[in-house]
């Protein structure tokens, strides 16, 4: 069955685009009116009133008098907006009547109307909406007004409209309620399972028209929150004009680790694209893959769905298609050297003479495999060789890799590779070690190999590199000792690449951060050890010109037999072969702990180093003082604010690296703890500095993974029997929980004693679960702070009553003297999540499940 049709027509020509015209102001006004009516016409009187007040200040309107507002205003402060766009007013209209009196707008069903520079002027729109009712986002319209474009020939009214297909909850990051790609692309999700279209409404239309991305498509296959496949339509109405699909071959992109992590892409252009005129395909979606929708009311035209694409793609004989692989697993922009962030949009392939690129910016010249077809005569198809170890596009008509190991912009050597036979596969393989433009060594493929066919489809490719990555790499670098002792007997030189790779790829122009992720990637290891296995082949050739050697050594290569190659190495070394897989194991572990990172800190806050710790990961900083226990909430995408960073200005304000986000007053904050004597509580702690009670701490212990501090609080409970409350207190890498484990010593021997867990009260939602023993929050203290969600986990088993104390709930917790009970305390201060995200109670009540699930408290 065919899945795209070819159209026999007249083809769209545009003529060069003239420079784009700006809109004039009554002319935008126009356009988001067509759309939002009444919203988007702002009352002067509000907009003076609003400016007249606080910045920050809300403003609520209850247009019905039923005690519920309708919309709130007020000048958005928040920290990430431009300067240039202040004071930005914004109007928020509830539409699904949560809205409270003196309470914050949310995001699952309202509409944000912003205003830059409070001239009574719409000038972007953010529609966010609730399809199911559950509390949470599910789809997200960024409106703005651009440019007078060539191909409508009048203004339009655009969106990026995103589907949180997977119910994870993301929506786009804004500045200014505006997508920036340099300021926000690694603020959004792009996945794990999302659908992104782009939509044109011109002032004269009736309908919105596909435009751009028709659609941008994630996938998690392995449902870890990061995503592994990503497929990109491009083109006009109903003509496809690009296509560019990019997988996670290995899956080792993980929310913990890098949340995107693509190794390869099939970059297309349409039949009839005429590759870069925008306009011009011959290729159309067919309805049977496609759907149409509504915006506000207003029909869209047919996009293909989230559930056909990868088919779709598969099954289109395109014009030109072009494969690459990032052999060495850093798939960034590759024109900003220093760049540290994976791309979002998977491989983008560099263009050349006879591929014109895809989108930008693309991954680079170097280090990546290129495997083009200039006139496809069938679907992309792929297939494992094994005299290579590689995965290959079938029919290629050219194949070829330049290599530069130490980044200095240069290429070192060449690889390419041939179907000599015209069977459409790769047969020969041929490698210009030092790039002076003539080929050094020469191998084809034993008569007999036969290449395993794939389809272009994520679980083919990934069990088959889930077979490669154990393997190869280890086998290659015991190749490569074995090449070291047999150059080094017979006087060769050492290659530049092993030292770089002693080193664990540091020095040059290589920095740590890169070195240590290189060195952490097996299939990084495996491209470096492969080219240093080639370039001693060579070097070797050279020395050695025993026949039989020769002949056992090239027969093994041309089967792709690694084992045998390295047989054949150790019998002409007279030595014994090192065990490859313990080898291998001996020398990552070490390359590895190189420069690791350290991923938590300690500090003592104030001039009271006894007093007022805190302990941290590079994700949340949690602080001990008088008792209570307070959160500062951090920019995630920023790197690790940790032990020794300088804080500047007032930590109660939100700082480019985060704030203090909780506000703690005369509680235990989260998971500072009441003692209960003979049922009479005494709380541990000496608010504003006053009490009782004497506090000592220290830092415990600390690694690069783990930091646990020590705190002690004498003076505790009863007067005539005072008690010795002792705590440890852990943060985690990578984690936003800290563990918390206190000791309870003295006292009345006779005296029953329990320990009550103390959350600050936030006035929206409280939730529950008994069963595992989990008590979530989310609220809003103050608007300068934003939303927080906290939790705390507790052993279910040890529960006796749940309690309100003072402005804090508490759960009430059996324990026994001089036994330790673990605990842990869970803040998200979500304006610092890297991800732009806006879930429902329920969502946070899930993922503290899902942790308590895994820690079994008792």
């Amino acid at each position: 069955m065919r899945i795209l049709h070819l159209l026999t027509m007249v083809l769209i020509l545009l003529a060069p685009a003239a420079r784009a015209a700006q809109v004039a102001p009554e002319v935008q006004q126009q356009l988001f009116e067509k759309v939002f009516g009444d919203a988007v016409r702002l009352d002067p009187a509000m907009v003076a009133r609003v400016l007249a007040e606080e910045s920050g200040k809300r403003h609520y309107l209850d247009r019905d008098g039923d005690g519920r507002p309708e919309e709130v205003w007020f000048i958005d402060t928040e920290l990430k907006h431009p300067e240039s766009v202040r004071p930005l007013l914004v109007r928020v209209i509830d539409e699904d009547g949560d809205l409270d009196m003196g309470g914050e707008p949310d995001q699952d069903s309202d509409l944000y109307v912003a205003d830059w520079n409070a001239d009574g002027r719409v000038d972007r729109v953010l529609d966010f909406t609730d399809n199911d009712g559950d509390g949470d986002v599910d789809a997200q319209g960024m409106y703005f007004v651009g440019d007078t474009h060539a191909y409508f020939g009048e203004p339009s009214l655009r969106v990026w409209m995103t589907y949180d297909t997977g119910d994870t909850n993301n929506v786009m990051f804004y500045r200014g309620y505006d997508y920036q790609q340099l300021e926000c692309q690694w603020r959004c999700g792009f996945g794990p399972e999302e659908t992104l279209l782009a939509f044109a409404l011109p002032l004269s239309g009736d309908r919105w028209i596909s435009f751009w991305e028709n659609p941008f498509v994630w996938y998690d296959h392995d449902r870890d929150g990061s995503p592994e496949e990503v497929i990109r339509f491009s083109g006009v109405e109903e003509f496809i004009e690009t296509y560019r699909h990019s997988m996670d071959a290995d899956g080792d992109s993980s929310p913990g680790r890098s949340l995107r992590d693509y190794d390869c892409s099939i970059s297309a252009w349409a039949q009839g694209s005429r590759q870069g005129r925008r306009g011009t395909s011959n290729l159309t979606i067919d309805p049977m893959f496609s759907a149409a929708g509504k915006l506000r009311g207003i029909p869209t035209m047919p996009s293909i769905t989230w559930a056909s694409a990868p088919a779709v793609g598969r099954n289109v004989i395109w014009e030109r298609v072009q494969f690459t692989w990032v052999e060495d697993d850093h798939n960034v922009d590759q024109q900003h050297f220093h760049d540290t962030n994976e791309r979002w949009e998977g491989v983008i392939t560099m263009g050349h003479n006879d591929f014109p690129q895809i989108g930008g910016p693309h991954s680079g010249r170097f280090n990546q495999r290129f495997e083009l077809i200039l006139e496809p005569e069938r679907p992309v198809r792929m297939y494992y060789h094994p005299v290579d170890q590689r995965i290959h596009l079938r029919d290629a008509d050219r194949a070829w890799m330049e290599v530069d190991t130490d980044r200095d912009g240069q290429a070192e050597m060449r690889y390419e590779m041939a179907d000599a036979n015209g069977d459409g596969f790769i047969d020969t393989w041929r490698v210009d070690v030092d790039a002076d433009g003539s080929f050094d060594d020469e191998w084809s493929a034993a008569d007999g190999v036969a290449p395993d066919e794939l389809g272009y489809d994520w679980h083919d490719l990934h069990a088959r590199m889930s077979q490669v990555l154990p393997r190869v790499p280890q086998l290659l670098y015991a190749i490569n000792l074995e090449l070291e002792r047999a150059l080094a007997s017979r006087g060769g030189a050492a290659d530049p690449l092993a030292a770089q790779l002693e080193r664990g790829m540091r020095g040059g122009q290589i920095e740590d951060w890169l070195a240590h992720k290189l060195v952490s990637s097996d299939e990084s290891l495996r491209f470096f050890l492969d080219v240093l296995k080639d370039r001693r082949l060579v070097a070797l050739r050279r020395l050695e010109t025993g026949a039989d050697f020769w002949r056992s050594l090239d027969a093994a290569r041309a089967g792709g037999d690694l084992e045998g190659m390295l047989a054949a190495l150790a019998k002409l070394n007279g030595s014994g072969a090192a065990d490859p897989a313990a080898a291998y194991a001996a020398w990552t572990e070490r390359l590895r702990a190189l420069d690791r990172p350290v991923r938590v800190g300690f500090r003592t806050v104030t001039d009271k180093p006894d007093d007022n710790l805190m302990w941290e990961s590079e994700r949340v900083a949690y602080r001990i003082y008088d008792g209570q226990i307070d959160v500062f909430g951090k920019q995630e995408l920023l790197a690790p604010m940790l032990a020794g960073v300088t804080w500047s200005g007032n930590y109660h304000q939100e700082q480019t690296w985060g704030m203090d986000s909780l506000l703690v007053l005369e509680t235990g904050g989260l998971g500072g703890v009441t003692l209960i004597v003979d049922g009479e509580p005494y709380p541990v702690r000496n608010p504003r500095g006053e009490g009782p009670h004497q506090f000592s701490g220290r830092l415990l212990r600390q690694d690069h993974e783990r930091v646990t501090v020590e705190y002690t609080a004498r003076n505790a409970g009863p007067a005539d029997a005072p008690m010795t409350v002792r705590y440890e207190l852990t943060a985690l890498a990578g984690r936003r929980d800290s563990a918390v484990t206190v000791t309870v010593e003295g006292g009345r021997p006779e005296a029953k004693i329990e320990l009550g867990l103390e959350m600050i009260a936030m006035p929206q939602t409280l939730l529950h679960d008994t069963g595992l023993g989990v008590m979530a929050a989310r609220g809003l203290q103050q608007t300068a702070i934003g939303w927080n969600q906290l939790a705390i986990l507790y052993p279910p088993a040890r529960l006796a009553r749940i309690d309100r104390h003072g402005g804090a709930h508490m759960i009430v917790l059996e324990i026994e003297r001089d036994q330790p009970l673990t605990y842990h305390i869970h803040a998200d201060w979500m304006r610092g999540r890297q991800i732009n995200t806006f879930p429902s109670p329920q969502d946070w009540l899930g993922e503290n499940q899902e942790l308590a699930t895994g820690l079994a408290l008792r």
